[in-house]
């Protein structure tokens, strides 16, 4: 896991480590840059935390954004997810999660995973899983027409950008399921 908190005085910018032109596509389809739907969150003051998926076929990230929901009933955020895939994958994990589809969106090329240096670790799923099922994943994965035949080694991770596009936390997965703290993401937001 790699996990950096950036103290006040230190805080860079989100543009320091995400292209502001980088597009992702609402579960309609409609292309937004990923650092305009980020300031227009943290524009009423509450912080933004950015959750990167693995996949929008992936349980564990499933369990994970279910976890961030129920925080998000205790603790003041916005939240917002990017997965990889299709659109059609994307609204239908909204579905299944019960986020609000205008909190969910798809980067399918994962342009924005590779611009904040989340990696594609073809061991990062067999930490949790024997081979078998890793290659099953792999074919179920690239029976969905994911776009890229290697989306299931893709990590993700997690954000935590405060007023003024100011990144407070931003956590790196190392491996299926080393997700970002909710303790720690708690504390930055409360």
């Amino acid at each position: 896991m790699k996990t950096a908190v950036f103290p006040a005085p230190a805080r860079p910018t989100l543009d320091r480590i995400l292209d502001t032109e980088l597009l992702v596509y609402s579960t309609a389809g409609e292309p937004a840059t990923l650092a305009g739907i980020i300031a227009d969150e943290s524009a009423g003051g509450a912080p933004v935390v950015v959750l990167w998926m693995r996949h929008c076929v992936c349980p564990l990230c499933t369990k994970h954004v279910k976890a961030m929901l129920k925080l998000q009933l205790e603790v003041d955020f916005k939240l917002v997810v990017v997965g990889g895939g299709t659109v059609q994958q994307a609204a239908e994990f909204a579905n299944e999660v019960g986020l609000n589809k205008r909190d969910m969106w798809t980067d399918p090329l994962r342009k924005t995973f590779a611009a904040v240096g989340f990696a594609k670790n073809l061991a990062a799923p067999a930490k949790l899983f024997p081979l078998k099922n890793v290659l099953e994943k792999f074919v179920q994965v690239n029976a969905q027409e994911a776009g890229d035949p290697w989306e299931v080694f893709q990590l993700g991770g997690a954000a935590v950008v405060l007023e003024g596009n100011r990144i407070a936390y931003l956590h790196k997965d190392d491996y299926a399921g080393d997700f970002a703290k909710e303790n720690e993401i708690s504390k930055l937001c409360a």
